[in-house]
């Protein structure tokens, strides 16, 4: 089987991709349904999430030792649980999607790099100090019966109420135990009858450099890029207004501060193994050309695409881009992300009239493809 992730960041159109895929009888979209059959939009979060498996190994491979290694593991098992207890929405619930397995697969990949400690042994599971009256007493009578030197009369060290772990692997036991965590993940997601499962998510630009690390080589990878005009405007005048926030823009709205930052989110290895990297925009205006270039690159025949353009069709998600055009004031600002950015705009190869209500993005139209309404 092969599995693949669609990824970008914020806004890029990763979905459009998937849309696309989801179109062929023969792939399936990785739990894009909980256990009661209801459609969901759904990201993949276990190895990219703080405490998650990329940083827990790492911290493994670089900055391990006999004093944080038990903290490391007990991040990762706490991050882990958190997904597994918790239904946020468009991630976590593993306990209801996946049930068991899923913290089965966390504690087997913690016993192949380490073991569990009886007894609080780690100087990280040391809270506080405090002093105590009866720790005083036992103090002064080891100092009478065996001698035993004081440095701090009733000092109490305040303990957390986690479990130890020690976890001193080398680098390829590190590794190894990985891929076997990312194997189980993939069994636990896969579907009957599907030659090839997508992901939605489950690595950052950033994490491009991972991918032999982490992954055979039936595992793709598909990042998608979007014009930064078009991610400035609908960011500052369509993404920070309700019904998309109620707490003003996701991203910078200074064009400075929001050019810095989506460079610096841009900044990735590209020449990678198993890696495609998709213009949102030539989905869209190359239509066949783009989508001919994926399934080669996924390895899948065209004879599987059996509803072209239920999910995502080119004609109406034009209306999706371009925004930077909506008036005098977007125009102007989009020629300062220009100026900031060039190498990355998009050459579109006519103009055409955006309009605000004409807009969709995932959290307005998710229910709505996922539903398989035709667009």
């Amino acid at each position: 089987m092969v599995n693949i992730s669609v990824f970008g960041f914020y806004g890029s159109g990763s979905s459009a991709v998937i849309d696309f895929l989801r179109e062929f009888d023969n792939v399936g979209v990785a739990l894009d349904k909980n256990r009661k059959g209801v459609l969901r939009p759904y990201e993949h979060f276990p190895f990219v999430s703080s405490g998650g498996l990329f940083e827990c190994c790492s911290l493994l491979t670089s900055v391990n030792s006999i004093h944080n290694s038990d903290k490391i593991i007990n991040n990762f098992i706490k991050c882990n649980k958190r997904l597994y207890d918790y239904d946020f929405g468009s991630f976590g619930s593993y306990k209801k999607l996946l049930g068991e397995d899923y913290m089965r697969a966390t504690y087997d990949f913690v016993d192949d790099i380490g073991a569990k400690i009886s007894g609080s042994v780690s100087i990280e599971h040391k809270k506080k100090v405090r002093f105590s009256l009866i720790m005083c007493i036992l103090q002064l009578g080891a100092k009478i019966v065996y001698k035993r030197p004081v440095y701090k009369w009733g000092k109490k060290n305040v303990m957390d109420k986690e479990p130890t772990y020690y976890a001193l692997p080398s680098e390829e036991e590190v590794y190894a135990a990985a891929r076997k965590f990312v194997s189980h993940y993939f069994e636990m997601c896969a579907q009957d009858n599907k030659e090839a499962m997508i992901y939605d998510q489950l690595l950052c630009p950033q994490h491009t450099d991972l991918i032999e690390k982490y992954f055979d080589d039936n595992f793709r990878a598909i990042a998608v890029e979007r014009d930064p005009r078009d991610i400035y405007s609908m960011n500052k005048y369509f993404w920070s207004k309700p019904p998309y926030s109620i707490s003003g823009a996701p991203l910078p709205s200074g064009i400075d501060e929001f050019c810095a930052y989506w460079k610096d989110n841009l900044n990735y290895n590209r020449n990678v193994k198993n890696l495609l990297v998709v213009k949102f925009e030539d989905l869209i205006y190359k239509y066949e050309e783009t989508t001919a270039k994926i399934l080669e690159f996924i390895g899948l025949d065209k004879k599987h695409h059996v509803s072209p353009y239920k999910y995502f069709n080119p004609e109406y998600s034009i209306k999706n881009t371009q925004s930077f055009l909506m008036n005098d004031i977007t125009k102007a600002e989009a020629k300062e992300v220009e100026k900031r950015m060039g190498e990355y705009v998009y050459p579109f190869p006519y103009e055409i009239k955006p309009s605000y209500k004409d807009m969709f993005d995932d959290t307005k139209e998710a229910i709505d493809k996922f539903g398989g309404k035709k667009k």
